[in-house]
């Protein structure tokens, strides 16, 4: 029979057991919250029982209420839907079906299973149950939503985080492709999906459906609690799909437009370029009509130059030449 150790007082300690029972038991360095296995049951005479509830009552009845009064709740979908109820030691108190798939599964499980076990092993135990049922076979990808509820909702997230981790190492080791989803839920979202007869868990799971939609408000709630986790999410990425391509399309028409606008710059451009052009060719021209005016002249001025040395070079000649002749004249008297 197992028991669970629900307070501590020096060498002693009080043992919550499977039947309700609560004893006194030597404390072999136990924690609170830990169970442990008895290996007979103890029997005790009328004085033994008012001494151990003495000691309940001087160690601290408080504890022990603490102990059996549920602070958390944790919901699991796939398409068996279960809810568990935890203590302060997220320890497992009571455990109920959602629906019919649910009710099915906790038959097989056994309740004793998973009374006073910590909540990481409760749904390992519950996911490895449904994989071997056949919930996650099939060429869709499996789907398990996991919530978590309660007054400290930072600690509820935490938890979410932490059974999320535990369910995608348990469908590890089955070899089963599964999609995990957790959320900490507050307590309207609680209240709301008590009234729809669903868990909060598929209940934000639904809202995400209508999120992922181009139309939310063609979405009805009432149509979709019956569905499985798997088919729910299959539709949220379908709709994800769909806007993902309507973004895409509104992306190339935009781009189309601004290549349309840069073209048309690019036009403005080259014909600014181009009448530029133009005007610089014109003044070229003009220039190029100066200098031809210019080199015109020049060269008339190099055509006559060597006519005027031809004339300075006949004067020079004709001058050497008298002087030459002189002489013989003088020569020509003498004799």
């Amino acid at each position: 029979m197992k028991a669970v150790i629900v307070e501590i007082k020096e060498n002693h300690a009080a043992i919550l057991s499977d039947d309700g029972c609560i004893s006194k038991v030597k404390n072999n360095n136990y924690a609170i919250g830990q169970v442990i296995e008895m290996k007979k049951t103890v029997k005790f005479s009328k004085f033994a029982k008012i001494a151990v509830a003495a000691f309940i009552v001087v160690c601290g009845g408080a504890s022990v209420c603490a102990y059996s009064t549920p602070t958390t709740y944790v919901s699991l979908d796939v398409n068996p839907s279960i809810e568990y109820s935890l203590n302060m030691f997220d320890r497992v108190l009571s455990v109920k079906a959602v629906n019919d798939d649910g009710t099915e599964i906790l038959k097989e499980i056994n309740f004793n299973n998973l009374s006073n076990k910590t909540i990481d092993n409760a749904v390992a135990i519950t996911v490895d149950r449904i994989a071997k049922d056949g919930y996650f076979d099939g060429d869709t990808t499996g789907g398990i939503v996991i919530s978590t509820s309660g007054k400290d909702l930072k600690k509820a997230s935490k938890l979410a985080e932490k059974l999320k981790r535990v369910s995608e190492k348990t469908c590890e080791v089955g070899s089963n492709k599964v999609e995990v989803e957790a959320f900490g839920i507050g307590k309207q979202r609680v209240d709301e999906a008590k009234l729809l007869g669903i868990t909060p868990g598929k209940l934000r799971l639904i809202e995400k459906l209508k999120e992922s939609s181009a139309n939310p408000e063609s979405i009805n709630v009432s149509e979709w609690v019956n569905k499985s986790v798997k088919e729910i999410m299959k539709a949220i990425k379908e709709n994800n799909k769909a806007n993902h391509s309507t973004s895409k399309s509104e992306d190339d028409e935009d781009d189309i437009d601004d290549v349309d606008d840069v073209d048309d710059e690019d036009d403005i451009d080259d014909k600014d370029d181009k009448d530029d052009k133009d005007d610089k060719n014109d003044k070229d021209d003009e220039d190029d009509e100066g200098d031809d005016d210019g080199i015109t002249s020049s060269s008339s001025i190099k055509k006559n130059t060597p006519a005027v040395n031809s004339n300075s070079n006949k004067v020079e000649n004709a001058s050497k030449n008298n002087e030459i002749s002189k002489p013989d004249k003088s020569n020509k008297a003498k004799n």
